[in-house]
């Protein structure tokens, strides 16, 4: 896993996050015609919600062939 942070968080209710990123082993991040970021199929966000150091939530976005 590979931890990540943001510019700019969204409002979370005075929750912390942590978050990480799995990319596929031998692929890697591309970047489109308008500038996103476009993740390899089977890639994995994490994002982790905390509040007084206790987690709270976790999610996970799983990217499949059909998007």
């Amino acid at each position: 896993m590979i931890p990540y942070d943001v510019n700019v968080s969204f409002w979370s209710d005075g929750a912390q996050k942590r978050r990480w990123f799995a990319l596929p082993q031998g692929k890697s991040i591309e970047i489109d015609d308008e500038g996103h970021l476009v993740l390899p199929i089977g890639s994995v966000v994490v994002m982790q919600f905390m509040l007084q150091n206790r987690l709270v939530e976790t999610r996970l976005l799983v990217r499949h062939k059909d998007g």
